[in-house]
């Protein structure tokens, strides 16, 4: 298996991994794969920041960084939305893979932190913590423990607060 950014001939696949992996995940599918197609539309977006994984010339994993930041302060960082394996090829290491390469990506920027929405079990791992712990919010109704933020590039969050605005992407 190897990880690497992602072309547009991958958009299709990319998109069919989406449907497919979030179809079959335990809150099933919300939109994701259009998700992606409007952060590919922005001019924010970085094709850096979308990486997918790929075994035997097939697309089996995908993983995308959008543009985010903290409320009323000029303090950016990056929304990790969506990540998504096959779920044929789930439990065999590769979201680790995707989560440590584009981190990697993350920090070639001068970005300052990653959030995310999901299974805080899974991304506590990866150094996620609630993002409650630093004042930090998301604009839409979440429990706490599921939207999760990390630092990148040594960015100290206890100085900063407030409440995460989102692309109109995600709108």
């Amino acid at each position: 298996m190897k990880i690497r950014k992602i072309k547009t001939e991958d958009y299709q696949a990319v998109k069919d991994l989406v449907i497919t992996a979030f179809s079959k995940s335990e809150h099933g599918y919300g939109g994701e794969a259009e998700l992606v197609e409007k952060i590919r539309n922005l001019d924010s977006y970085d094709h850096n920041l979308e990486l997918v994984a790929e075994k035997y010339d097939h697309i089996i994993g995908h993983v995308l960084l959008s543009e985010i930041k903290i409320q009323g302060i000029n303090q950016y960082g990056f929304s990790l939305a969506p990540i998504s394996v096959l779920p044929k090829n789930q439990n065999q290491k590769i979201g680790s893979q995707l989560m440590k390469k584009i981190e990697e990506q993350a920090k070639n920027t001068d970005k300052k932190f990653i959030s995310i929405l999901g299974n805080p079990d899974y991304y506590k791992k990866f150094g996620y913590k609630e993002a409650k712990k630093y004042n930090i919010k998301a604009p839409f109704e979440v429990p706490e423990k599921y939207y999760l933020i990390k630092s990148i590039n040594d960015f100290n969050l206890n100085n900063f607060s407030g409440m995460i605005e989102y692309s109109s992407a995600f709108d």
